[in-house]
């Protein structure tokens, strides 16, 4: 009889391959001393390469590729390739502007505040002052993470770690939705939407029957919905009556426009659980 494998269980760990577990490098730096390649795998599997050998300056690729690994590695917050790949357009940029000047800069000890406000400059000549500050914010960001920070100038790390330049520039903006967030909010949004529609339609109801003169109703049933209605009327919201009472629970829902709210614009959806102006929730 085979020895069977050990089971899991209360108060007894699970069985692990032997070995450590060694992840692929972010960053890969050739033997021979050529151009830097950092590589990315998402959240979602797609993978991408940046080779630095495409770009100029090569003094500074090394220090570079070295922050783009940590921008966009396994602790960097960036999970996507569309993500990875604006943090490097970022770099490509500000060496592709670097190399333009006279004497640019060959090592990251030579860079200065002024290379920095030059970006930005070059940025407002594309694109909006708030985008302009959000691409500065990104190469800031880069520039923070740079190896050997001590290298770097003094006006230059402190430029970096000033708020004001374009680290907060994204702080007035609203955040987006995922996928799954945006289905989940759509879906909360139709059920009250559903809900609300339904109460309007029985406050209508009830309505109806008391403007008919329906003897069926008792006197406390006329003194409920003469309340409710009245409640409806002054405040817009739809009252939903408590079993066994009279008050009832008020949520918020579109205003109805005179007694009956017939054929107003504000009148409630009249298919099953649609939202109107899906439009209204913004997705990124």
């Amino acid at each position: 009889m085979s020895e069977e494998a050990p089971r899991a269980g209360r108060g007894r760990a699970s069985a692990v391959p032997g070995g450590f577990y060694e992840p692929p490098p972010t960053v890969e730096f050739p033997e021979d001393g050529g151009a830097p390649v950092v590589r990315f795998t998402g959240e979602d599997g797609r993978e991408c390469v940046f080779r630095f050998e495409e770009l100029p300056l090569p003094g500074l690729h090394r220090d570079f590729a070295h922050a783009l690994g940590v921008r966009i590695g396994p602790g960097g917050g960036r999970r996507t390739q569309r993500a990875a790949s604006g943090q490097w357009q970022t770099i490509k940029r500000f060496l592709l502007l670097l190399d333009q000047l006279a004497e640019p800069p060959r090592r990251v000890e030579e860079l200065r505040v002024r290379h920095l406000e030059r970006y930005l400059m070059s940025r407002r000549q594309t694109c909006g002052e708030k985008s302009a500050r959000r691409n500065l914010q990104d190469l800031l960001r880069i520039v923070r993470v740079l190896p050997g920070q001590e290298r770097l100038d003094g006006a230059v790390v402190d430029f970096a770690g000033q708020p004001g330049h374009g680290v907060d520039a994204q702080q007035a903006g609203r955040p987006g939705y995922s996928d799954r967030e945006f289905q989940a909010v759509m879906a909360v949004a139709r059920s009250d939407v559903a809900a609300v529609r339904d109460r309007i339609m029985a406050g209508e109801k009830l309505l109806g029957r008391f403007l008919d003169n329906d003897e069926s109703l008792s006197v406390a049933e006329r003194e409920q919905g003469a309340r409710r209605l009245a409640a409806m009327a002054a405040t817009g919201r739809a009252e939903r009556a408590q079993p066994g009472g009279i008050e009832g629970t008020a949520r918020r829902a579109p205003a109805v426009g005179g007694a009956r709210g017939g054929g107003h614009a504000d009148q409630a959806p009249s298919g099953q659980g649609q939202l109107p102006h899906d439009g209204a929730l913004e997705r990124r």
